[in-house]
């Protein structure tokens, strides 16, 4: 998952902006755009594309149900990055 996986980059920052809000009753949707840049020590993958959540209304507090991140556009090494940080979170959870 990727809350197992982001702990092995060096940093990431995840940006999004033009949100799109829909609201019908108890019902929500909001399309985002994002830019979800990730690191690992000098390398780069930076990735943009759209995040569509899904909510409901339970007691006066909008609840995120479901999030939908379509991807549209990335530079870098993905599949390398992706490697290396799994492996590093592997080892970190390890040592714990």
């Amino acid at each position: 998952s990727w809350q197992d996986l982001l702990p092995g980059f060096t940093a990431t920052q995840h940006l999004m902006g033009s949100h799109v809000i829909n609201i019908q009753d108890n019902m929500a949707s909001c399309l985002a755009h994002c830019q979800a840049t990730h690191i690992l020590d000098e390398e780069q993958w930076v990735l943009g594309g759209l995040y569509n959540f899904q909510l409901t209304l339970n007691s006066g507090t909008w609840l995120i149900t479901s999030i939908t991140m379509t991807a549209l556009w990335s530079v870098g090494n993905q599949a390398k990055l992706l490697e290396l940080a799994s492996a590093r979170a592997a080892a970190s959870s390890n040592k714990k």
